[in-house]
């Protein structure tokens, strides 16, 4: 998502993503009233951080084992390609 353009674009199909959809990318909760004019929704969105990412990249740098065990490269990727 982009908030300057406020084209959220999907697939060949050329779909737009309505900002409900874009709320959920973000990690919003479906209670969450989203603004009534649809281009200050896409920009909200545009410019808002997933806050459950953010929560994930903290767990992982800070150490937390069982995040780094479940995301390392071995765990993605297996030991076998490493070593080529």
């Amino acid at each position: 998502m982009v908030a300057i353009t406020q084209t959220s674009i999907v697939g060949r199909r050329k779909r737009f993503l309505t900002p409900r959809e874009c709320a959920r990318l973000q990690s919003f909760p479906d209670t969450f009233k989203c603004d009534a004019k649809n281009p200050q929704a896409y920009k909200q969105f545009g410019n808002s951080i997933n806050v459950e990412l953010v929560k994930l990249f903290a767990r992982y740098m800070f150490g937390d084992r069982e995040i780094r065990e479940r995301y390392s490269y071995d765990a993605q990727f297996g030991k076998a390609e490493m070593e080529l």
